[in-house]
């Protein structure tokens, strides 16, 4: 009977904390889970009587926070642009700012899979990412498609007669276009239960180029489309043929004035007198087109002479923002509110990579607070899906389940539009630092790689000194502190983030730890003692840093950015790579450690020995690869791995359905290969029982069956199983064909595959040159050499059960392939 091995009791301990900062965690977070959805319930805006509700959504295409008070940025030092400060656009827009204390603001990503304002207006009237071709055109009645009047080009191409006033005759385009692409989008949904519910539905106003003035011989007016038509507003309110019952998108809504960009300019008081005109209950949509005129036409301009038109147009619209709330004020019982929003950010906020778009939505009587919703789970921040929940919500109708937004929230929030502002320029300094950091990183993480690998190789040629020998691990070493590093610079203070010196501060710290870690890494013992700190420093500062709202990973460039919108909450697939490989590290290194310590001699007195460098000593105890194998030998790494799944998959954590997958399938191997499992065919039967397992785990947690949350308090995860219990396997097919395509297009651009592809070719290079050395290892560190092939596993599960798996893979195969180039490195 084997015994019980010694280091058991310490390995458990080391889970036990693990376990029990979880379920402190989760109890704590219980009472407070509470609360914050009682306090957001409390917040709500009153819903009045869909029978009197009355809303005004203005649509300024070209608006963006750089207007709002945010003057963008110079380099990443957060400093103040003085072209873009010329015009003083915060004092030229007091009516926007006086509504700041009854309004809620927000922050909106208006990010879509196409590019073009014709493709965000009509995934917000679908509550899903759909798409319009860019030459679809909105048309009034009476006017002309070349040289056919609309009416009877509708009526051929669909079949029957156009109910309403604004007609997209290309809608039938449009659904096909929609039904074959990934996201089974429903154009025109929100306009089509609108409308059924009998709320009137106008849209009023344009960006066009041009404005027509011919008129045929009933003195009708008729226009002939050309490409200086900008209309796709009505795509946010039609229906789903194609039709929006009342409103104007011609000639009308615009002046001649040649002092105005294109000749043409916004027509106020008549947008003001059709606002007057509409009836309860009124959904009613303006689109100012001026701004964004004058962008397109910026390239013509004198810079002096653009910045006065941008003031004078900028005060145009506060006017008429001005006059539009106060006839909000007037509505009796108040159930009229003012919507603002822009869909579509200027060149100048493009330029500082300013892309998320200001909202606002304005009660009276309301307070000042901050917008959130349940798609993104960040105060301030919402997305255009979720734009039609809310409105929808806001005529007591519910969500169908052809949209995946949510209804937009409020929080109270004192100075709200301030702690806005300031988010929005911390988000802008990540996302504008992080393309140059992480190709930096990748390239460091690469060239460390080989380098360290050639120099090993070639030894013989030439020798490698003992200050060259420090040199190399502490570069290797950094290799391991570099994510806690990123990490820990989204804990500094809002101005420090992602600045200049934030990141030589990282990067100071950082490689005074690997030298420091070098230095002491002169044994086998404590090289993996300093395997372990690296390990563990990395997963513990990424699990508190989950347990408290991931607060660290939102502001860190190696975390996700809202900017790119493909995740709002849990952990990302860069640091579920890194949790993954650096527990498995710190679990096995540790394990190494104790073994080292403990000296067992199975053959014998250990024998002397002499490093190439002069340093004297002894043998390490050379064992077999059976010892690791024991009656608990495997708990330690199923225990850990089932905490590293757990919060993987939970839905208020890390909910990442892949990496609680991944965690499966790595920690799986090692407990196997701790057991005696060595083949593929005792692992493979295994690993796919752990898949099933953690699948059915993931459905517990996310599928709303043991938590019992609402539709929109699960997570995604959670909607992909509701989909999958209401049989809808067409949405489930289309979204791992859509996480498919994502993944091949990154393994053929990111620069994440070249790091994978470096640190497996280095494992491969180590294990087989020169021959018998892996044996070696095996026999000499058997924990070490488990945790790197498990490593290695997990990375290929992380690969293929992600949709950006490659840079998960590549995050992880660091902690696998760093360790063997160390033990080459002590070998010499």
């Amino acid at each position: 009977m084997s015994k019980r091995p010694k280091n058991s009791k310490t390995l458990w301990q080391w889970f036990l904390v693990f376990l029990i900062s979880l379920l402190v965690y989760d109890c704590s977070s219980m009472g407070t889970c509470v609360l914050a959805e009682q306090e957001s319930q409390e917040n709500r805006w009153n819903h009045f009587s869909p029978l009197s509700k009355q809303i005004v959504l203005l649509s300024i295409p070209g608006l963006s926070f750089m207007e709002m008070g945010w003057a963008g940025s110079d380099g990443v030092l957060g400093l103040p642009q003085k072209e873009d400060q010329e015009a003083g656009l915060t004092e030229g827009m007091p009516h926007l700012k006086a509504l700041g204390l009854h309004a809620a603001w927000g922050a909106m990503n208006i990010r879509t899979p196409a590019k073009g304002l014709e493709n965000v207006y009509i995934s917000m009237g679908a509550g899903q990412w759909a798409e319009a071709d860019s030459s679809v055109q909105s048309l009034n009645q009476g006017e002309r498609v070349d040289q056919e009047w609309v009416g009877p080009y509708y009526r051929r191409l669909m079949g029957q007669e156009a109910d309403g006033n604004i007609i997209i005759p290309t809608i039938a385009n449009i659904h096909r276009k929609n039904a074959a692409n990934w996201y089974q989008a429903s154009p025109g949904q929100l306009g089509e239960m609108l409308r059924a519910a009998g709320v009137s539905l106008s849209v009023w106003g344009n960006m066009d180029h041009a404005r027509s003035t011919a008129w045929d011989n009933g003195n009708n007016f008729a226009a002939v489309t050309d490409k200086r038509f900008r209309r796709s507003a009505p795509l946010l309110v039609m229906d789903k043929k194609g039709t929006v019952a009342d409103g104007d998108v011609g000639g009308q809504g615009l002046l001649v004035n040649h002092d105005r960009p294109y000749g043409v300019a916004t027509h106020y008081s008549w947008l003001m007198e059709k606002w007057k005109e509409q009836r309860l209950p009124a959904l009613t949509v303006m689109e100012l087109g001026d701004l964004g005129r004058l962008y397109e036409e910026r390239n013509s301009y004198d810079q002096a002479a653009f910045g006065r038109l941008k003031q004078r147009i900028l005060s145009e619209i506060d006017q008429f923002i001005g006059q539009l709330a106060a006839s909000v004020d007037t509505v009796s019982g108040g159930a009229a509110e003012l919507w603002i929003m822009s869909p579509q950010v200027n060149a100048d906020a493009l330029k500082q990579k300013a892309l998320l778009a200001p909202i606002v939505r304005y009660v009276p009587l309301g307070g000042e607070s901050l917008l959130t919703s349940a798609t993104t789970r960040r105060t301030g921040v919402v997305s255009l899906v979720d734009l039609a929940p809310t409105l929808l919500q806001s005529y007591g109708l519910s969500t169908p389940k052809e949209m995946i937004g949510f209804p937009m929230t409020a929080e109270v929030t004192p100075n709200a539009l301030e702690h806005l502002l300031e988010d929005v320029g911390r988000k802008q300094r990540v996302y504008k630092l992080r393309p140059s950091l992480l190709y930096g990183l990748a390239i460091y993480e690469i060239v460390v790689m080989l380098l360290v690998l050639l120099a090993v190789l070639f030894k013989s040629l030439r020798p490698i000194r003992d200050k060259e020998k420090m040199f190399w691990r502490a570069l290797l070493f950094s290799l391991l502190l570099l994510p806690a590093g990123l990490l820990a610079m989204g804990w500094l203070p809002t101005a420090s983030t992602a600045s200049t010196e934030a990141v030589m501060l990282m990067i100071t710290f950082v490689l005074c730890a690997s030298l420091a870690l070098a230095w002491a890494a002169n044994h086998p013992k404590y090289m993996m003692l300093g395997l372990f700190w690296c390990g563990l420093i990395v997963s513990l500062l990424i699990f508190y840093d989950g347990l408290h709202e991931a607060k660290a990973m939102k502001g860190s460039v190696l975390g996700y950015d809202v900017m790119i919108g493909a995740r709002y909450y849990g952990i990302g697939n860069e640091f579920m790579g890194v949790l993954l490989g650096s527990a498995l590290l710190a679990l096995t290194a540790l394990a190494q450690a104790q073994r080292l310590t403990r000296r067992r001699k199975p053959l014998g007195a250990a024998l002397p020995w002499r490093h190439t460098d002069g340093r004297s000593g002894s043998i390490p105890p050379v064992q077999s690869a059976g010892q690791t194998k024991g009656r608990n030998a495997w708990l330690p790494a199923a225990g850990v791995g089932a905490v590293v799944t757990g919060y993987l998959a939970a839905p208020g954590l890390g909910t990442n359905a892949g990496g609680a997958l991944s965690a499966a399938v790595g920690f799986g191997a090692l407990a196997a290969r701790l057991a005696g499992w060595r083949s593929w065919r005792q692992l493979a039967p295994a690993l796919a029982l752990l898949l099933v397992a953690a699948l059915g785990a993931l459905w517990l947690l996310n599928a709303g069956a043991a938590t019992g949350l609402a539709a929109d308090g699960q997570s995604h995860i959670g909607r992909a199983f509701g989909s999958l219990g209401q049989g809808r396997l067409d949405v489930i097919g289309a979204t791992i064909m859509r996480k498919l395509n994502m993944n091949g297009h990154l393994i053929m651009v990111s620069a994440w595959s070249k790091v994978l592809i470096t640190g497996l070719l280095v494992m491969t290079v180590l294990v087989l040159r020169p021959r018998g050395r892996f044996q070696q290892w095996q026999r000499r560190y058997p924990y070490l050499m488990h945790g790197c092939a498990a490593n290695a596993i997990g990375s290929i599960a992380a690969l293929l059960l992600n949709d950006s798996g490659i840079v998960a893979a590549a995050t992880m195969i660091i902690y696998g392939s760093v360790p063997l180039l160390l033990l080459r490195l002590d070998d010499i």
